[in-house]
């Protein structure tokens, strides 16, 4: 944490403006300031690193579900971060790099059940058609290839269940799904439970600050220390400490030294 603080101090024009180098937790604390996407958004070059070099980097943007889109500079490696985490998190439910079946936001040509990525190990269905047709596909096709994990949206795997539990079929064919990218509604997690299907959700978000996911046999969400530094936040800007008191997500990046956010309030509670 103090290593990419006093990077971003040294070479972020809006950090090296503010703040002087910081030498403790105390220090992060007291003297750098929350931000949040208005900041950034009015601010966005002086967030940009010194520097950076064009074939180290791309660009892209939050999903903009809370207004406009913020957009981002982030590292073209990131995904040896992101995915050696998320991999390590699905450890929690028996994954051991097994080829997963995934339902998300891959639209296929008329005819094409499925593509295969080899280098990620995954077997692609199209996550926008919704027919008892393509639903059927999937589940064959996972049980004639002895594929036991699905990742997927949870509506996507909601809508893949409620066709499981019409059609009576075996669900102990599947040892877990694993769900992110959306929050997970109770009537969702209700029709797992009911199909004795186990599930895995995580929490993360397009700006790449905080990842957590379920702790092992639980589904309370441990957020993953190597990731990115975690707070939360009070309306006041204050510490919560308290168990079962709501609060904000405040992130602040350990990998994304060409625009690192510090201390930048998601808008997640």
């Amino acid at each position: 944490l103090l290593n990419i603080v006093n990077t971003a101090i040294k070479n972020v024009p809006y950090y090296r403006d503010r703040y002087k180098e910081i030498n403790s937790l105390s220090d992060f604390k007291s003297q750098i300031k929350f931000i949040d996407k208005d900041e950034v958004m009015g601010n966005w070059e002086n967030f940009i690193s010194s520097g950076t070099s064009k074939s180290k980097i791309i660009t892209g943007t939050t999903g903009g579900t809370s207004g406009k889109p913020l957009k981002l500079v982030i590292p073209k490696n990131r995904y040896v971060f992101e995915l050696g985490t998320l991999y390590t998190m699905w450890a929690n439910v028996g994954w051991k790099g097994q080829t997963r079946a995934v339902l998300r936001n891959t639209i296929l040509s008329d005819g094409v059940t499925f593509k295969i990525n080899p280098l990620k190990k995954e077997l692609i269905f199209d996550g926008f058609r919704t027919s008892e047709v393509h639903y059927n596909a999937v589940y064959t096709t996972m049980k004639r290839y002895n594929i036991r994990f699905l990742h997927a949206y949870p509506s996507s795997a909601y809508q893949f269940c409620v066709y499981i539990k019409k059609n009576k079929l075996d669900t102990s064919i599947f040892q877990a799904f694993f769900l992110g990218s959306e929050g997970l509604l109770e009537e969702q997690r209700t029709l797992f439970k009911e199909l004795d299907i186990k599930i895995y959700h995580w929490y993360g978000h397009s700006e790449k600050l905080v990842l957590g996911g379920y702790c092992e046999n639980s589904d309370l969400i441990h957020i993953e220390p190597t990731y990115g530094y975690f707070e939360l936040i009070d309306e006041q800007g204050e510490h919560i400490s308290e168990i079962g008191k709501v609060g904000e997500i405040v992130g602040t990046t350990f990998h994304n030294k060409y625009m690192p956010l510090l201390r930048y309030r998601t808008g997640d509670f």
